[in-house]
């Protein structure tokens, strides 16, 4: 006859618990860089200590065309046929042209252009995400950017990564539902204070009921919104 303590019950209490405990040394990270790089534009503003760049919409006059004759200036042809165009928020204007080598990924030149003087102030060659790094003014908000959807990994490992740790992360808030369903009795319920281990636990488990809506969208995006990201990245260059 079973004892109690290898009741289904009991095994699933403990996978949840060393499980969670497993995932919080990913996820923290995950979550806390995520919070900070939701200011990346005024961590950019900080760190680039005020050289602001007008947007290209609010230059009078600006030419188009001429800027991108200064960025294409010694850019092989065959990497002219295909550019990527973009200006992030108070940044200079940014060029990418490149053509995708199979088995390389996007190869080509990355231009980075004064859109009111139409200097060109950068140029890097080479594979996209090497070209186009941030310059080291920019490299704080990359790097939490980056520790958010990456891990610091390379740009496929990193999505598959941190989408696994979305599914796990539901999978942990299943078992804890299981636990501790989110009835009106249990959001009401005060936690205990007979120790600090009572406490604690209770707290968890409140505090997880009360948060259940936004941690469950917080970890469905997360499983399902890398993936997709570099399918499209995927499909994009290959188009």
């Amino acid at each position: 006859m079973s004892s109690s303590s290898d009741s289904p019950r009991l095994r699933l209490y403990l996978l949840h618990r060393w499980a969670g405990l497993l995932l919080a040394v990913l996820t923290v990270p995950i979550i806390f860089s995520g919070a900070i790089a939701t200011f990346h534009d005024e961590i950019d503003a900080w760190t680039s200590r005020g050289h602001h760049h007008a947007g290209v919409g609010g230059i009078p006059g600006f030419d188009l065309d001429e800027t991108y004759a200064r960025a294409a200036t010694g850019v092989p042809e065959r990497q002219q046929r295909r550019v990527n165009i973009w200006q992030d928020p108070g940044h200079p204007l940014q060029f990418f042209f490149f053509e995708t080598v199979p088995g390389e990924g996007d190869i080509g030149v990355a231009a980075t252009v004064d859109p009111a003087a139409l200097d060109v102030l950068r140029r890097r060659s080479g594979e996209r995400l090497e070209a186009t790094a941030p310059p080291p003014a920019l490299a704080l908000s990359r790097f939490f950017v980056d520790l958010h959807i990456f891990f610091l990994l390379p740009r496929t490992p990193g999505l598959i990564l941190t989408g696994i740790a979305g599914l796990a992360l539901l999978a942990l808030l299943a078992a804890g539902m299981f636990f501790y369903p989110p009835t009106r009795r249990n959001l009401m319920r005060r936690p205990r204070t007979d120790s600090a281990r009572l406490l604690t636990g209770n707290l968890h488990a409140i505090v997880g009921a009360w948060s259940l809506p936004f941690t469950l969208i917080m970890a469905a995006t997360g499983a399902f919104f890398p993936p997709l990201q570099d399918f499209v990245w995927a499909a994009s260059a290959s188009g």
